[in-house]
């Protein structure tokens, strides 16, 4: 309709044509120091892929261990050491055992409460390490800082 309009659409295409060849030279002869950056930085960004995915699985495995200890501890040491301690009682009041037996039975059992204790400590220790690196931060502290 306006001729004036067709000849602003021509000189717009001509203009694009000529960005994006004179973008595509520079391309071309992009630094090779531009080009061992690109590199460098992939190369980094790689590295830094790699490392996180082996502390995530190294974590993993952490807290998957603590637990299983945990776990054993109170499923089956733990009663073992009550049904132990029970019968010495009952050992003990049909003076068929000594009272340093009995003290022994209930030491046995205090020592896995301690375990039972410091097994849980480990476990949540390693769940906040867990945490603090799903967040993208560490969380490693040492057992003088945790108490």
């Amino acid at each position: 309709m306006w001729p004036w309009r067709d000849a602003i659409q021509e000189d717009g295409k001509l203009g694009r044509r000529f960005a994006s060849e004179s973008l595509s030279s520079i391309n071309n002869k992009a630094p090779a120091r531009a080009v061992a950056e690109q590199r460098r930085a992939t190369n980094e960004l790689a590295a830094t892929r790699s490392e996180l995915v082996e502390r995530a699985l190294a974590m993993r495995s952490r807290v998957e261990q603590t637990f299983a200890e945990v776990r054993q501890l109170v499923d089956v040491v733990m009663p073992l050491r009550k049904r132990v301690l029970e019968q010495t009682v009952l050992q003990y009041n049909a003076m068929n055992a000594s009272t340093f037996e009995l003290l022994v039975a209930r030491r046995d059992m205090v020592d896995v409460g301690r375990q039972y204790i410091e097994a849980l400590r480990s476990y949540w220790s390693a769940k906040a390490e867990a945490k603090a690196l799903r967040r993208g931060g560490r969380a490693m502290l040492t057992k003088e800082q945790m108490r």
